[in-house]
């Protein structure tokens, strides 16, 4: 049986700094963090719902940490892979700005990556200074927007090739790949842990594992840092360049 899937943050990055973002927040100042999560006919449950309850969880635990919005293809009922049925707060292109963007997967996530209006959406979102993340095959539609060219990313296990075929993208089988304005998550169930990642570096560590705790899931973050700055010892088999992974790789190179 295959090991956990690590989580693999951002060259440098270190839990609970911020997002980079032009609006964004700041260490130390009481500003709310907007999220948009798209939802679509045919997403996938999960990937949706679960950075909802994370997102959710947060803003109850730390009120005025961070708001968490739908926002879909049009106003009215968009209906999810299984049945679910749910309303978006706003509607594309005409949504509110955001400083984090989630686009989870499902069958529906090929159609949208082919949607010449949800993609320059995407591309706005991001020239604005937002964080554009993904959710199993939402990754797809990152690289259908050329969000992903030159970047490290990850998807469900059966798309990995799927996503290969986008020129320029480097994919890796990780739970979590940070590449610090743009953020990818494998499949389904890993939605959980970006959104817990996120707001590890949104919020805080301490925040995220309290939040993963009421959840009772069971999440850490990823890698943590000397007092001087120096990588400490990676969890999860992350392969950063400060791991043991990553030494033995320059050695043989």
């Amino acid at each position: 049986m295959a090991g956990p899937v690590p989580v693999l943050p951002p060259p440098g990055a270190a839990p609970g700094r911020p997002l980079p973002s032009s609006s964004g927040p700041r260490p130390g100042t009481t500003q709310e963090t907007s999220v948009g999560i798209l939802v679509f006919d045919g997403v996938e449950e999960l990937d949706f719902v679960g950075p909802w309850e994370v997102f959710g969880c947060t803003a109850r635990l730390f009120p005025g940490s961070v708001r968490a919005i739908l926002i879909g293809p049009r106003h009215g009922t968009v209906v999810a892979s299984y049945g679910l049925r749910c309303e978006p707060e706003a509607a594309f292109p005409g949504a509110p700005r955001v400083d984090v963007l989630v686009v989870p997967g499902g069958p529906g996530a090929r159609a949208v990556a082919k949607d010449p209006v949800a993609l320059a959406y995407l591309r706005a979102a991001y020239d604005r200074g937002a964080t554009i993340s993904s959710v199993c095959t939402g990754a797809l539609v990152l690289a259908a927007a050329g969000l992903l060219r030159g970047r490290r990313a990850t998807t469900h296990w059966a798309a990995l090739d799927e996503l290969r075929a986008f020129d320029g993208v480097v994919v890796e089988h990780r739970k979590v790949i940070d590449e610090g304005r743009v953020v990818t998550a494998a499949g389904i169930s890993s939605g959980i842990d970006l959104a817990l990642h996120l707001v590890a570096r949104l919020v805080g560590p301490d925040p995220a594992r309290t939040v993963a705790k009421r959840m009772e899931y069971d999440w850490s973050p990823p890698r943590s840092r000397t007092p001087a700055g120096r990588p400490a010892r990676a969890s999860g088999g992350a392969t950063g360049p400060g791991t043991a992974r990553g030494r033995r790789r320059r050695r043989r190179g």
